[in-house]
């Protein structure tokens, strides 16, 4: 495997800007169902545009890095998935059943947490993953391309 060296000034010219972090304005534990609570978090404008951020994992869940949006612009929602971060219980317990930790869940859990909050629809979904993990170029293409809205204009 060969690996590139790219120069600071190179590396400079593809960062963004992004907002400073900020606090979240509401937060809690929703019962998902399977024993399961998930943490989640809402910081932004409260009627602005809903975004989902979904962490990368495994067992990660959400950080201040991930609140860095456009405050007025929009409502941000972040969480931690099953198992991981602030949730209960969490995977690095034996006694944690992961049979009921799938992507179907997931999916559902993203419903459940969106009728709570009073959301009609996702209007975005950023999918924050591992950068590590099949790092294809187009794979950091599609989530630069997911992320700019979430960098300064």
């Amino acid at each position: 495997m060969a690996i590139a060296v790219v120069p600071a000034d190179e590396r400079a010219q593809d960062m963004v800007e992004l907002y400073p972090p900020i606090e979240p304005y509401d937060q809690g534990m929703l019962d998902v169902g399977d024993g399961n609570l998930v943490y989640w978090e809402t910081c932004g404008n409260p009627d602005g545009k809903p975004a989902l951020t979904v962490h990368g994992g495994p067992g990660s869940g959400c950080s201040t890095g991930m609140r860095r949006v456009d405050p007025d612009r929009y409502r941000a929602v972040l969480f931690d998935q099953r198992g991981c971060g602030r949730s209960t219980p969490h995977a690095s317990d034996p006694a944690t059943d992961m049979s009921a930790n799938t992507t179907e869940h997931l999916l559902s859990d993203m419903e459940r947490l969106r009728e709570h909050l009073g959301i009609d629809s996702w209007a975005e979904l950023v999918a924050v993953r591992d950068a590590g993990h099949q790092g294809s170029d187009t794979t950091r293409e599609r989530m630069r391309s997911a992320l700019d809205g979430f960098a300064r204009q």
